[in-house]
């Protein structure tokens, strides 16, 4: 509608840690970990740098925990781009490329929004941080493989794979071995390069991750997935 639209999501931030200082006695914390699943967690390895520089002065220990965060350039089961994309658009509609480290920007300048994608972004987080990754990220499944690129808006749209998708949380998903097939290539994929580049940091200290199966999104931040 030719509208103005304006995001404060630094200004957000800022206030918030100020609040905390100022009525939950936040300034007084010593050690402060930064958490999120799926895109927030993207978000907390994005946004780590900058909370880092608002901490107040006394905390020592600062650390990450990313559930599922660790999003992967994928094409779609027709061989489509439709993730990456995606991620191009918005990040240029919520002006990323203004928060990623310039180094990274600056070796990619004709793709600076590989730099959002965890298997660069890492290489630039100045924060010991843990990963909980799971291989079969269902936000990964059905917003990157199982996308149909006419409606790229649309999560879950393949046709044929209603049964399969519906079924991935019981205990025995209703999937032909095709399909099966298809969703493990995805998931070694997945395994293969969180676990190149986390090799790739070996010589940071303080960094963690687990890989787990389960074809979950955040539920492994929920107290109901601990106890189990």
């Amino acid at each position: 509608d030719n509208e103005m639209l304006y995001f404060r999501g630094k200004k957000i931030i800022s206030s918030l840690i100020k609040s905390l200082n100022k009525n939950h006695s936040f300034n007084f914390a010593k050690e402060v970990i930064l958490s999120g699943c799926g895109q927030s967690g993207l978000s907390v390895l994005i946004l780590s740098n900058y909370i880092k520089s608002l901490l107040p002065e006394n905390v020592t220990k600062y650390k990450l925990i990313v559930s599922n965060g660790f999003l992967i350039d994928y094409l779609n089961i027709n061989d489509k781009p439709v993730f990456s994309e995606f991620i191009s658009s918005f990040s240029q509609f919520h002006n990323i490329p203004n928060l990623l480290n310039k180094n990274c920007i600056n070796s990619h300048e004709n793709s600076t929004d590989k730099c959002i994608f965890p298997n660069l972004l890492l290489n630039y987080v100045n924060t010991p941080f843990f990963l909980i990754q799971s291989i079969f990220n269902s936000y990964q499944i059905g917003c990157s493989l199982l996308v149909d690129e006419s409606i790229p808006n649309k999560c879950w749209n393949i046709q044929n794979w209603n049964e399969c998708s519906v079924s991935l949380l019981n205990p025995v998903a209703q999937c032909t071995n095709n399909q099966k097939e298809i969703l493990n290539n995805l998931g070694n994929h997945t395994k293969n390069i969180l676990i190149q580049t986390m090799n790739n940091l070996k010589n940071q200290n303080g960094n963690g991750y687990f890989i787990h199966s389960t074809p979950s999104y955040c539920s492994i931040l929920s107290n109901d997935w601990i106890t189990k």
